[in-house]
């Protein structure tokens, strides 16, 4: 599943404050805010 070059897979978290977290494979196993 995981690529060479890192992919980023959007998913949906109903954050309190409304936020969205996106998984960032490209840098390990994290989430980052946008």
């Amino acid at each position: 599943m995981l690529n060479s070059k890192g992919f980023i897979i959007k998913i949906s978290f109903h954050m309190p404050k409304g936020k969205v977290k996106w998984f960032n494979f490209t840098k390990g196993f994290g989430f980052i805010e946008q």
